[in-house]
This record gives structure tokens, C-alpha cells and sequence, in this order.
């Protein structure tokens, strides 16, 4: 059989030799190079050698000087058979930083001599595969190809005719092998869209078929186009992949990333195809950030990573800022790598690997993008991968007393969307099952960890080897022969000692989950759920672990098992690595642990059950199991073994490091099977943690724990931290109390009651740093409406009145003064003087005295006295929107200086926007929660229409058919909250009345606002959708129309707006009304009460910008948890640049200003005349 594949092999070349031209001309040395840069340019790179670039220069200089100083081992073999017999990637890998320093230095001749022996060598070989591979794995090939042909390009100039010749029908061969190889579709990389090999393999065609093309453009096309095919494939699905991640660890996410760089910039040089927008690689920049541990010399160690990023990152890193992010980030986060020299040089990056890409980074680095330390985004130093499944706290610090890092892993293999693709029919691409998809470098790690306090190796990975559930940060269990390699112990499904059998995963369930990630003040909690991801037949119900930082040195570690009946698993293993240090032995308290040492002290954990014992701990050294073996060396791990209850079994691990003593632990509380809480006291002070341990299946297990539905509260002195419930929020309320009171000084001044005093609401571009404006508080508005439009003026008459009552009466009082001065004159002049002051203060009395007496009348005439105008304008006609001055988690003080909570039992939340403002982005997010249940108002008579005309005729029905239908659906779902969005623009004005049907503790509601600009925008552009149509018909119907409209919420803004524009035919002007009526509605608050929650304004903005964090914010302000595979559907919506508004356009940041360029100037002077007072209170310039 080997003898019949060479025969084939050598086939294949013979036929290709014989398809290839006889008539091609190497003499034209202008032809090269050109695939990263024409000859023209090269003059500018041998200058900036010294200037801007002179740092990689300098790494670059020191490959070529390796080459001289020591050729016997940097040249390859003279004989083939040893070059195929070991890993040979690195001769090519090293070829192009070799090609790159001759280009850069072509005064060293003895280098580029070296460098044509090199070639020489190369080309001479028959073939590049290994012999132990041959003819299965194509990777040596791929590695080889791109390093020769590389070569050849830039040094094409200098090599003479003859051997361009040989190395041109070198690379030309490779490349058709390549290309055979991939069409025949045998071989997992040619099937793959999202692995390492598919990515490197199928870039090494398309680099030689560019350079085939010089000679034979009919050949390269077609094998171009099948590659490129694949590429764009593969990146279509990266799009969905919006946090930036890949699954395969930091080694062979750099090693696909490198490749996707490389390939975009070749495909927009070469096909004049732009990738520098794409999701994937706007998130890529953080995944390689915020996996960086403290110091920068290493990154995260999940799946097959190892203790470097293997090819770059530098790289990928000045690619995403010249090409994608241009903002300097990516510049000083290369800077940092490669400045971060560990002091251990074992560990540093194999030139093998590191002279892989410094050709690359030299071309991409920008040096006019200043070096800049990323901005933090939304939380800080936490940081998230919904799609991935991974949780990141501290990464990308330096290496300091309290740069903490840690990380938690529970997610589903391959992430979210690759799973979605799997499990649905609603792409095209054909990916049957895992067809399409290889997740072999994944490991048996859901809710697992790493803890790295001080940036100091406390709890890490294993790093690179087999995939054995005891070789990560997991739970394994027993006493079970039903494991293929630990006869007594069972771990994660798809164990083995060399790659993932991940096709054991057949089931949507098979898998991890993240349920909730929050902050609170500096501690962090995150949870997690596993059960999925072990065997039926172990009988587990869940595999729960919550992580809670408490400090930079003191993280507690909740594991909760629940067995399902008739389970015979009696035992389980929690297990702790480090690959750095041993672990030695531990206690304190009477539990049993262990700790590592380090120079300023001792990093300890140990380990609590229920009744204060019940765990046995085992050390374990140097251990390096069999199968692939550990890559990056032995490692060191506790085993903390606990028997299992038959119900629940609950066990904390507390890990602390050398400025923190533990001198109380204890479970003080078990509540059941739903939570635990334990008592610590950290350096004399008291934390009381309480912990609920099961997903929320419902709202009521969580708040016998915590009171509310989060999974977590710390209670330490008189403060308790609710991790999931906004703790901010206080600060929130005192600056929408500012606003409050401008907007009322702007009313005020104007005697206008165009909008109404506002409810204590919180808004989403407060707490982003990429809010549109950061005013001051007193700020006070432009007044457009009543300086430019005078017409627009509400005043009564008898408000003219009063405003000129001043005048005449001091005109009056004058008059008469004249009159008396003229008689004192003559009669008593001699005897007494007159002084007018005395006048003007009597006329001042005089007038407060009238206007006192003038509003003590008015405040006593009913409505029905007044005439229509005066009915339709008094400004007290908002009084009963009284605003609320407490906090929106409805915190009140008591005099024992506590805080009492007042949280919604059965939460209702409703949100509510104009249609086309995005509040359909939150359907799929709140339809997937376990604990959600979701009301369609579409379904019910009470919304058929939202027209306002038809709302008070059938008022009284709508109420009684809405609430009959609230009681019947909350009845059906008591335990659980209820979810409605609506985006019709009826309910958004009707707010204060739901808050009434539903009660006012556990109604939540939610707006979701749209500039105007932007949303009037989008409509004129889809005047042929049908949501136009009813928008048109419903929405706009009172202005064209004399419907009655008594009893609506809305009566005086329609009255007004419709006398005053009731002949307008600018539909300009009547969307602008629109706007304004309905928000000024929906911010409106009847309650007068602390125990209402308050208004939570999303602007459509913030979520389009921060998908993630505006998210978030919104449900901490809930108080309602979110896990990460939810998380990531809004996250995939919005950044994949697919969702689709109801007016046709595409969520993008690129339709946020594009009605700049829509609107005419006139029309948005319109818009800003009419909108602007509401639309400063919600943070939008005008």
C-alpha cells in the first residue's frame, strides 16, 4: 500500500510537469515581489529599518545573524530522509524571517548565499511530508511552501534565471498537490472551517497560486478560487463569532490567527476583497488582551494551549491596529509582549514558532498609531466571551501587588454559534453535525479555573496533552468502570490520551453553561453549571460551582453536586494544577489543605464540608500521564475527594494568598437544594456568603437564598453586596434628579408643559465610556422651539397679561407721582421732600400683591371653568407625575441605619419602543431563559390595533380583557417572571396604566429609545415596507384625522401638536411629533410611592455600540441574572452586522450617523426644533 500512494504521488507530478508551459520568462526581475509589497516599496522599508521599525529590525537582524553564526543548524539536512524524519515546520517557519533580513540588509552576501543553499536543499527534496505522515498530514507541506515561496518572492531579484526556474516549478508542484489534496475533500482540514490546519494549509495555496499567477494566470485562477472559496466560508462563520475567540487555546488561536491576518491582507491587496470591518477580528484584539496573565509574558492556558502564544501575537496585533481598530492598542499590547522577556528562558517563545511571523509584523506595524493602553471597556477588569464560554478577570496588567488575574471556563465545544449552525437549518453552509467542524484541541474543562493572585502561579492548567478530565480544574467521579483510562474514576464526556472524541457529543445538553457573571464594587462572582458535559449513566442532576473573589488574594470556590435518584456514584474528586510550583501540605481551622510557596509567602487553599470536614486531600507531583504526554512538562495537582449525600452535597475551597489569614470558616446555613451560606473572617472581618446553587428554573428558589433572583450576596459589616443587582444606581438616580430639575427650569422659563416632569429612570449611556455626551449637570438646553418658532409658544392669555401687569402698573404709578410731585411742589416744597423709591418699592408690593391675588383665583377654577386653550396648556397639568428622590433598588434608610430591599416578586418586565427601534433585538434573549416566560400581545384582542383613535372607545374592554389575560398567565406561570415586548408604539404611552394592571412592585419597565434623527431617518428611506404603512395608518392617524381622543394618556400632547399642525403636510414634522409625544409619555411616572421600581431607558444606540455591557447593565438593573449563552445570541445579533429592523435596515454602528448624509439640513433642523428638550435629557447632541 505505501508503495502504491508514492507511485500515485509521483503521478500526479508527472502530470502536473507535463500541464505546465514551456515558453515562461524569468528574466524580468520587475515581476517581484508583490505579494505583501511591490519592488517599488522596498526602498521604504530598507529605510524605516532604522527609524520607526527599528525595533523588529532589530529581531529580525538577530535571525539572519543566527543564520551566519551557525548554519549546521539553521540550514536543513542534505538528505531527505532526515528532514523527514522529525517535525520539519520549522525550516520553512524560519525561511521567511531569513528572506526578510536579506531584503532588509542585501549587503550580506553570506547570508543570502545561505539563504540560496536553504532554498537549494528545499528544492532538491522530493517531496516536504514526513515520512511517518505521508500522504495524511499536509501541515510540514503548508509550513514549508509558505516559507519557500515567501522567500522566493522577496528575494526573487537576486536569484539568477535559472534558479528562479527550478524554485518557481518547486512551488508551482506544491501548490497543485495542495490544491488536489483540498478538492478531493479526504482529509479533515479540507472539510473544516473553523481548525488551525484549514486556516495555514489552505493560505499556503492561495500564497502559491499568487506567485503562479506571474507565470500562468489561467492555472492560479482556479486554484485561487477554490481556496478563496473556503476562506471566505470559514470567515462568514467567524463573523457570528463576534467576542473574538476560538477554542483550540492561545497557541493555536494564534496559529489559525496568523494565517486570517495574513489572508485578509492579501485578499484585499490581491482580490480587492475588504475584511477590515469584520466582527471576528474587532473582537480578536480583546480575546488576546484580556487572556494575558499579569506581567504579559504568558497567556491563559486553556485546551491545548501552551506558556506562550506560539506564532506572535505582535503580528495579528499591529495587523488589527493599522488595519481594523487604528486607534493604538494593538501596538502598545505587542509592545508589552515583546518587551516581557521571562526570566526563565525555557519558557520563552522557540524561534521556531517567533521567527514564523516577524516578516509580517514588520510590514503591518503602523508606527504612526501611537503606542495606547486600551480604555477599559463597561466593567473594568472583568471581561467576557459569550460565545466561548469564558469569563477573564484582571488580564492584561502588569505584573504588581494586587494584579489579580482569574478565569472560568463553561461553555459548549467549538462556542454558541457553531453549535447553533449545528443544530439548525437556517444557513446554507453544509455542516452536517460536526462534519464541518474538528474541536479535537478542546479539553474536558467545563467549570474549570485558573487563579493567579498577585499575578503569581496559584491554580493553573496543564497546559498541551491528553484530554483527561483530572488533568484540568475540574470534578471527576466514582467509584465507575465505565471509563476507558481511569478504571475507577470518570471524568467529562470524550476523554482520551490524544484528541477530544468530540463526536461523543450528540445531545443540545452535552455541555457547560456560564449562568451568571456580575460585579460588585471589587469582588467578582461567576457561576457555572456542568452536568451536562458528564455521562447519563453517572446519574448527576447538576454539577454546580460558583467562583466569588473577594479580594485580590481570597477567592471561595462553591461546588454543589446533585444526584438524581438511584444514582450509584458515591464519590467525587475536586482537582487543583499547578505546572509551575508543588503543592506542599496544609491546614488551619482543622480542614486539610495545601499551599505553594513564594518568596514574599505562602498561597493556601483549604477545603470546608458540610458539618466542618468529610474531604480527604491528596498531593500528587511531577505527574506526566501517558498517551501525547504533557508538552509544557509535569505538573502538580491536589485532589480534594469528598463522598457524595444522595440528594445535594455542597463543598467550599477557599484559596488565599500571604497578606490575608483565615480565621473563621464554616458552612453556617444549608437551605436545602437550592443554596449554602458561609461564614469567613479575613483578617478579623466578618463575610457572611450566601450562594444559591441551582439555575432558576424559577424566582422563588434564588430569593430564599439571596432575596432577590441573583445566585449571590456578601454581607460584610452593615453593607451587603447583591452580585446581579445594580449597586451604582443610587449616583444614577441623583443625576436623573439634575435632569429633572433643568428640564424643569427650561419648562419653567418657557411656561411650557410640552413635557412633563420625569420619574426617576436610569439611562445605558450613563455607565458607557462611549456615551454620545458628557455634560455637566447644569446644563441647560438650547431653546429651539420657542426662540425659532415663536408661533410655538404656549402661553394663556392671561399669562400675557401677567407679564405685562409689571409694566403698566409702574407706568401708572409714574404718572401719578408727577401728578403729586407737581402739588408738593407748589404747596410743600419748603417743607418736605419726596423720595421716588418709595414709590417703586410700593409698586413692587403692589404688583406681588395682584400676581399673588391673580393665581389664587386660577388655583381654585376647575378644568371645566377654563376655556379650552386654558385647560389644554396649564403647566400643573403634569402635577400628577410625581417624581420619586430614593434609588431604583428602592433602598430606605432606617434610623439603625440598614438597608431594606424591596425586589419584585414575580418580575414583569414589559418593554416598550417605537417600532424600528430595536426592542425586537431582546426577543430571543428573554424567549431562552429558563426562568422567563413570555407573554405575545400580537395574540390577544387588547392590541389588534394600535391606533390611538380606537384605544379610549374600547377602553373599558381592552382593560378587562388585558388583565383577565394577566391573571390567567401569571396564575400559570406563579413561580416565574413574565417577559412582554412590544414595539407596535401603542403600550410605550400607556406605561403608568400597566404599572397599575400588574402591580407596582413587580412591574419593570423597560424603553427602548432611538434618536429621532436616525429613527425618521429609517422610516422616509422604507416608505414601500409595511411597516411604514402602519406606522402611516395607526401611529400618525390622529394628526390627519378628527378622532375623538378623550381619555387618552396623550390628550394634551395630541391636542396641542394637532392644533398646531393639524395642516402640516411634512411628514417630517408629524414623525417628530410622534417621537416626542410618545418618549415624553412613557418617561412620565405616576407613582408616589419608594416601593416602585424605576424606568430603565435603553438608548438603541448603546446597544448597537456595547452589545455586551449595555446588556448587562439593563439586567443588573432587573436584578435578574444572564448567563452567557444568551448573552452571546444579542452579542451575535447586533455585531454580526445580519439583524434586521422592521424599516429594512441592517444593525450596524454604520446606520447610527447615516442620516447625516439622508437628511436634508432643513429637515434636520426640523427634527431638532421639535425634539431637542427630550432629546438632551437623553443624552443626545442637538
Amino acid at each position: 500500500m505505501p508503495g502504491i500512494k508514492i507511485m500515485l504521488y509521483f503521478i500526479t507530478i508527472l502530470k502536473n510537469i507535463l500541464l505546465c508551459k514551456c515558453n515562461l520568462d524569468f528574466s524580468d526581475t520587475r515581476v517581484h515581489p508583490m505579494l505583501y509589497f511591490d519592488a517599488h516599496d522596498v526602498a521604504k522599508l530598507r529605510e524605516i529599518a532604522s527609524t520607526s521599525h527599528a525595533k523588529i529590525a532589530g529581531l529580525i537582524q538577530k535571525t539572519g545573524e543566527a543564520l551566519v553564526d551557525n548554519p549546521d543548524e539553521n540550514l536543513p539536512p542534505k538528505n531527505h530522509t532526515l528532514f523527514a524524519s522529525e517535525w520539519n515546520e520549522r525550516y520553512g517557519n524560519r525561511l521567511c524571517s531569513y528572506a526578510m533580513y536579506s531584503l532588509l540588509q542585501p549587503e550580506d552576501n553570506v547570508a543570502f548565499e545561505l539563504i540560496q543553499e536553504f532554498m537549494d536543499r528545499m528544492e532538491s527534496y522530493p517531496d516536504w511530508y514526513l515520512t511517518e505522515s505521508r500522504g495524511r498530514h499536509q501541515s510540514p507541506i503548508a509550513h514549508s511552501l509558505i516559507g519557500f515561496t515567501t522567500a522566493y518572492d522577496f528575494l526573487y531579484d537576486r536569484f539568477d534565471p535559472d534558479r528562479r526556474a527550478v524554485y518557481y516549478h518547486k512551488i508551482r508542484n506544491t501548490t497543485f498537490h495542495m490544491r488536489e489534496v483540498l478538492s478531493d475533500k479526504k482529509f479533515g482540514w479540507t472539510k473544516q472551517y473553523i481548525h488551525n490546519l484549514a486556516f495555514s494549509n489552505i493560505l499556503s495555496i492561495i500564497i502559491g497560486a499568487l506567485v503562479v499567477k506571474t507565470q500562468e494566470p489561467d492555472i492560479a485562477k482556479e486554484w485561487t478560487e477554490m481556496s478563496k472559496n473556503n476562506l471566505e466560508s470559514a470567515l462568514d462563520i467567524l463573523s457570528h463569532i463576534t467576542d473574538g475567540s476560538l477554542d483550540e487555546g492561545m497557541c493555536y488561536t494564534s496559529y489559525s490567527s496568523r494565517s486570517i491576518t495574513q489572508y485578509v491582507y492579501l485578499a484585499q491587496r490581491h482580490f480587492n476583497i475588504d475584511h477590515t470591518n469584520h466582527p471576528w477580528l474587532k473582537g480578536h484584539f480583546w480575546f488576546l488582551y484580556k487572556t494575558t496573565l499579569p506581567g504579559f509574558q504568558h497567556p491563559f492556558g486553556f485546551s491545548d494551549g501552551r506558556r506562550n502564544w506560539c506564532y506572535g501575537p505582535q503580528s495579528q496585533l499591529v495587523f488589527l491596529d493599522a488595519y481594523v481598530m487604528k486607534n493604538g492598542y494593538g501596538n502598545w499590547l505587542a509592545d508589552k509582549i515583546r518587551n516581557a522577556t521571562s526570566k526563565n528562558t525555557l519558557f520563552d517563545p522557540h524561534p521556531d514558532f517567533l521567527w514564523s511571523t516577524l516578516h509580517t509584523e514588520y510590514i503591518f506595524y503602523n508606527a504612526s498609531l501611537t503606542a495606547t493602553k486600551p480604555l477599559e471597556r463597561y466593567d473594568g477588569k472583568m471581561h467576557i466571551f459569550p460565545d466561548l464560554g469564558l469569563v477573564t478577570f484582571g488580564g492584561g496588567q502588569e505584573m504588581t501587588k494586587r494584579n489579580t488575574f482569574l478565569s472560568f471556563k463553561s461553555g459548549v465545544l467549538n462556542g454558541e454559534y457553531v453549535e447553533y449552525i449545528r443544530y439548525s437549518n437556517k444557513i446554507s453552509l453544509k455542516t452536517n453535525r460536526w462534519k464541518g467542524f474538528n474541536p479535537g484541541h478542546e479539553h474536558p474543562d467545563q467549570n474549570s479555573f485558573i487563579f493567579s493572585p498577585n499575578g503569581k502561579h496559584f491554580i493553573t492548567e496543564a497546559y498541551y496533552g491528553p484530554k483527561f478530565s483530572f488533568l484540568d480544574n475540574v470534578i471527576i467521579f466514582g467509584p465507575f468502570n465505565i471509563s476507558q483510562y481511569n478504571q475507577t474514576w470518570e471524568g467529562q464526556i470524550g476523554e482520551t490520551d490524544t484528541w477530544l472524541k468530540y463526536a461523543l457529543y450528540t445531545g443540545r445538553k452535552m455541555r457547560g453553561e456560564i449562568l451568571t457573571t456580575t460585579t460588585s464594587g471589587d469582588m467578582a462572582f461567576i457561576a457555572g453549571e456542568s452536568g451536562g458535559a458528564y455521562s447519563l449513566t453517572l446519574g448527576l442532576s447538576s454539577v454546580f460551582r460558583g467562583v466569588l473573589l473577594i479580594n485580590p488574594e481570597v477567592l471561595v470556590i462553591i461546588d454543589s453536586i446533585k444526584l438524581q435518584e438511584g444514582s450509584k456514584t458515591k464519590y467525587a474528586s475536586a482537582l487543583f494544577h499547578n505546572i509551575w510550583k508543588q503543592f506542599g501540605k496544609y491546614s488551619n481551622l482543622g480542614y486539610e489543605g495545601a499551599q505553594v510557596q513564594y518568596p514574599e509567602g505562602s498561597y493556601s487553599m483549604l477545603s470546608i464540608g458540610k458539618g466542618g470536614g468529610n474531604t480527604n486531600v491528596s498531593l500528587h507531583k511531577d505527574v506526566q500521564p501517558g498517551g501525547l504526554g504533557l508538552r509544557e512538562g509535569a505538573t502538580n495537582y491536589v485532589n480534594v475527594t469528598f463522598s457524595l449525600q444522595d440528594d445535594v452535597t455542597d463543598i467550599i475551597h477557599v484559596f488565599s494568598g500571604p497578606n490575608y489569614a483565615i480565621s473563621r470558616a464554616r458552612i453556617s446555613n444549608v437551605y436545602g437544594k437550592v443554596g449554602v451560606s458561609l461564614l469567613l473572617q479575613i483578617n478579623n472581618m466578618e463575610y457572611d456568603i450566601k450562594i444559591a446553587t441551582v439555575p432558576p428554573l424559577s424566582v422563588q428558589p434564588h430569593e430564599r437564598v439571596t432575596e432577590f433572583c441573583g445566585y449571590a450576596t456578601v454581607s460584610v459589616g452593615n453593607q451587603t453586596h447583591y452580585f446581579g443587582l445594580d449597586d451604582k444606581s443610587p449616583k444614577e438616580a441623583e443625576r436623573a434628579k439634575r435632569k429633572r430639575y433643568i428640564l424643569k427650569k427650561f419648562l419653567n422659563k418657557n411656561e411650557s408643559a410640552l413635557l412633563p416632569q420625569f420619574s426617576i429612570f436610569t439611562l445605558s449611556s450613563e455607565k458607557l465610556r462611549n456615551s454620545d455626551t458628557q455634560r455637566s449637570d447644569d446644563y441647560e438646553p438650547v431653546n429651539f422651539i420657542w426662540d425659532k418658532l415663536p408661533k410655538h409658544l404656549m402661553l394663556p392669555k392671561s399669562s400675557i397679561l401677567i407679564l405685562l401687569l409689571p409694566l403698566i402698573t409702574l407706568v401708572i404709578f409714574f404718572i401719578i407721582s408727577l401728578k403729586i410731585r407737581n402739588y408738593w411742589v407748589k404747596h410743600f416744597w419748603r417743607n418736605m421732600r419726596l423720595d421716588l423709591k418709595i414709590l417703586f418699592i410700593l409698586s413692587f408690593i403692589t404688583v406681588f400683591a395682584i400676581i399673588t391675588y391673580s393665581f389664587s383665583i386660577r388655583k381654585n377654577v376647575t378644568r371645566e371653568q377654563l376655556s379650552p386653550n386654558e385647560s389644554r396648556i396649564r403647566s400643573d397639568h403634569f402635577s400628577r407625575y410625581n417624581s420619586m428622590s430614593t434609588s431604583r433598588i428602592r433602598r430606605k434608610k432606617h434610623e439603625e441605619h440598614r438597608w431594606n430591599i424591596f425586589i419584585p416578586k414575580k418580575p414583569f418586565v414589559f418593554i416598550a419602543s417605537l417600532p424600528g427601534s430595536g426592542s425586537n433585538l431582546f426577543n430571543e434573549l428573554f424567549h431562552d431563559l429558563s426562568f422567563s416566560n413570555v407573554m405575545d400581545l400580537s395574540k390577544n384582542n387588547y392590541s389588534v390595533s394600535s391606533n390611538l383613535c380606537k384605544w379610549p372607545k374600547n377602553k373599558r374592554k381592552i382593560q378587562s380583557n388585558f388583565i383577565r389575560q394577566l391573571e390567567i398567565h401569571r396564575k400559570e406561570n406563579s413561580t416565574n417572571m413574565t417577559f412582554v415586548n412590544d414595539d407596535s408604539g401603542f403600550w410605550i404611552s400607556k406605561l403608568p396604566w400597566l404599572r397599575k394592571a400588574v402591580g407596582k412592585r413587580d412591574f419593570q419597565a423597560v424603553v427602548i429609545v432611538r434618536d429621532p434623527r436616525s429613527w425618521i431617518s429609517s422610516i422616509l428611506d422604507s416608505k414601500n415596507n409595511n411597516s411604514y404603512t402602519r406606522i402611516k395608518s395607526d401611529l400618525l392617524k390622529p394628526f390627519e384625522t378628527s378622532c375623538n381622543t378623550v381619555g387618552s394618556e396623550n390628550l394634551l400632547y395630541y391636542e396641542y401638536f394637532n392644533q398646531n399642525y393639524k395642516n402640516t403636510t411634512s411628514e417630517v414634522v408629524k414623525l417628530s411629533v410622534l417621537w416626542t409625544i410618545k418618549i415624553a409619555n412613557a418617561v412620565a411616572n405616576e407613582a408616589q410611592d419608594d416601593e416602585q421600581w424605576p424606568l430603565h431607558i435603553v438608548r438603541f444606540e448603546d446597544v448597537v455600540k456595547e452589545p455586551d455591557e449595555t446588556t448587562m447593565d439593563l439586567f443588573s438593573k432587573l436584578g435578574l441574572p444572564l448567563g452567557l449563552k444568551n448573552l452571546s445570541k444579542i452579542s451575535r445579533a447586533v455585531k454580526g452586522q445580519r439583524f434586521e429592523l422592521p424599516f429594512g435596515d441592517i444593525v450596524s454602528t454604520e446606520i447610527l450617523d447615516s442620516w447625516k448624509t439622508k437628511l436634508t439640513k432643513s429637515d434636520q433642523n426640523i427634527i431638532n426644533n421639535i425634539c431637542c428638550p427630550l432629546m438632551n435629557i437623553l443624552n443626545y447632541n442637538c
